[in-house]
């Protein structure tokens, strides 16, 4: 995530990540409102179509998908 944020978007395997601001941490205060900007993800097909995807621990994504593959061109 810190590699989106940083570039704003990033282009892989014909698959396009935006991050921008705008998204309040639900961890960090009482207040959703007053939490930290964590931003928001989104993820994009070649034809500019909106995938489902999920953001998640990596020990999570190993645990489930073993044989996945990790995008983390640079």
């Amino acid at each position: 995530m810190t590699r989106i944020a940083e570039a704003g978007q990033i282009t892989e395997d014909g698959v396009t990540f935006t991050w921008t601001t705008g998204q309040a941490s639900a961890l960090d205060t009482r207040d959703i409102g007053q939490g930290r900007d964590v931003g928001i993800l989104r993820v994009r097909d070649a034809a500019g179509n909106d995938l489902a995807h999920d953001v998640m621990f990596a020990f999570a994504y190993h645990a489930f998908w073993p044989d996945g593959a990790w995008m983390i061109g640079g």
